[in-house]
Protein backbone atom coordinates (compact mmCIF):
# COMPACT_ATOMS: atom_id res chain seq x y z
CA UNK A 1 0.00 0.00 0.00
CA UNK A 2 1.10 3.57 -0.64
CA UNK A 3 -0.04 6.64 1.25
CA UNK A 4 -1.28 9.77 -0.56
CA UNK A 5 2.16 11.35 -0.07
CA UNK A 6 3.86 8.38 -1.75
CA UNK A 7 5.19 6.63 1.38
CA UNK A 8 4.89 2.87 1.56
CA UNK A 9 2.53 1.64 4.25
CA UNK A 10 1.90 -1.77 5.70
CA UNK A 11 -1.39 -3.42 4.89
CA UNK A 12 -4.03 -3.29 7.64
CA UNK A 13 -3.63 -7.08 8.01
CA UNK A 14 0.12 -6.74 8.58
CA UNK A 15 -0.45 -3.98 11.11
CA UNK A 16 -3.04 -6.14 12.90
CA UNK A 17 -0.47 -8.93 13.10
CA UNK A 18 1.98 -6.51 14.76
CA UNK A 19 -0.71 -5.46 17.26
CA UNK A 20 -1.52 -9.12 17.97
CA UNK A 21 2.16 -9.94 18.59
CA UNK A 22 2.52 -6.93 20.87
CA UNK A 23 -0.40 -8.24 22.93
CA UNK A 24 1.35 -11.60 23.24
CA UNK A 25 4.53 -9.85 24.38
CA UNK A 26 2.73 -7.78 27.01
CA UNK A 27 0.38 -10.55 28.12
CA UNK A 28 -2.78 -8.82 26.91
CA UNK A 29 -5.70 -10.55 25.21
CA UNK A 30 -6.02 -9.25 21.65
CA UNK A 31 -9.70 -8.64 20.93
CA UNK A 32 -9.35 -7.36 17.38
CA UNK A 33 -8.97 -4.53 14.96
CA UNK A 34 -11.33 -3.02 12.44
CA UNK A 35 -12.05 -0.14 10.12
CA UNK A 36 -15.10 2.02 10.82
CA UNK A 37 -16.62 3.59 7.72
CA UNK A 38 -18.81 5.74 9.96
CA UNK A 39 -15.77 7.36 11.60
CA UNK A 40 -13.33 6.78 8.72
CA UNK A 41 -10.86 5.38 11.23
CA UNK A 42 -9.05 2.20 12.15
CA UNK A 43 -9.01 0.84 15.66
CA UNK A 44 -7.45 -1.93 17.74
CA UNK A 45 -8.66 -3.31 21.04
CA UNK A 46 -7.29 -5.62 23.74
CA UNK A 47 -8.01 -6.59 27.32
CA UNK A 48 -5.20 -6.48 29.87
CA UNK A 49 -6.38 -7.56 33.29
CA UNK A 50 -9.08 -5.08 34.28
CA UNK A 51 -7.95 -2.55 31.67
CA UNK A 52 -9.27 -2.15 28.16
CA UNK A 53 -6.59 -1.05 25.71
CA UNK A 54 -7.69 0.83 22.60
CA UNK A 55 -5.99 2.80 19.88
CA UNK A 56 -7.51 4.48 16.85
CA UNK A 57 -6.40 6.66 14.00
CA UNK A 58 -7.00 7.61 10.38
CA UNK A 59 -4.65 4.85 9.16
CA UNK A 60 -4.02 1.34 10.41
CA UNK A 61 -0.45 2.36 11.25
CA UNK A 62 -1.47 5.40 13.29
CA UNK A 63 -4.11 3.35 15.11
CA UNK A 64 -1.53 0.68 15.91
CA UNK A 65 0.90 3.35 17.09
CA UNK A 66 -1.68 4.70 19.55
CA UNK A 67 -2.57 1.15 20.58
CA UNK A 68 1.06 0.14 21.16
CA UNK A 69 1.66 3.32 23.14
CA UNK A 70 -1.24 2.40 25.44
CA UNK A 71 0.15 -1.12 25.93
CA UNK A 72 3.61 0.20 26.74
CA UNK A 73 2.17 2.80 29.10
CA UNK A 74 0.21 0.16 31.04
CA UNK A 75 3.29 -2.06 31.17
CA UNK A 76 5.37 0.81 32.59
CA UNK A 77 2.63 1.65 35.08
CA UNK A 78 2.63 -1.96 36.31
CA UNK A 79 6.42 -1.82 36.69
CA UNK A 80 6.20 1.44 38.66
CA UNK A 81 3.56 -0.04 40.93
CA UNK A 82 5.85 -3.00 41.65
CA UNK A 83 8.74 -0.63 42.43
CA UNK A 84 6.56 1.47 44.72
CA UNK A 85 5.39 -1.68 46.50
CA UNK A 86 9.02 -2.74 46.93
CA UNK A 87 10.02 0.71 48.19
CA UNK A 88 7.20 0.84 50.69
CA UNK A 89 7.51 -2.70 51.95
CA UNK A 90 7.57 -2.98 55.72
CA UNK A 91 11.03 -4.58 55.74
CA UNK A 92 12.53 -1.76 53.70
CA UNK A 93 10.89 0.89 55.89
CA UNK A 94 12.35 -0.79 59.00
CA UNK A 95 15.79 -1.01 57.35
CA UNK A 96 15.72 2.71 56.52
CA UNK A 97 14.48 3.62 60.00
CA UNK A 98 17.28 1.54 61.56
CA UNK A 99 19.84 3.14 59.26
CA UNK A 100 18.59 6.64 60.12
CA UNK A 101 18.66 5.80 63.82
CA UNK A 102 22.29 4.61 63.51
CA UNK A 103 23.21 7.78 61.61
CA UNK A 104 21.78 9.91 64.42
CA UNK A 105 23.73 7.91 67.03
CA UNK A 106 26.99 8.44 65.11
CA UNK A 107 26.60 12.23 65.16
Amino acid sequence: MTSPDGEKQLSPQAVAQIARRACERYGAEYIGGRYSEEHDAYGFKAQWGDSEVVGSGPTAESAAEAFLFQLAMLDQLAAWREQIADLTSEDLVHDVEDWLHRQNLDE
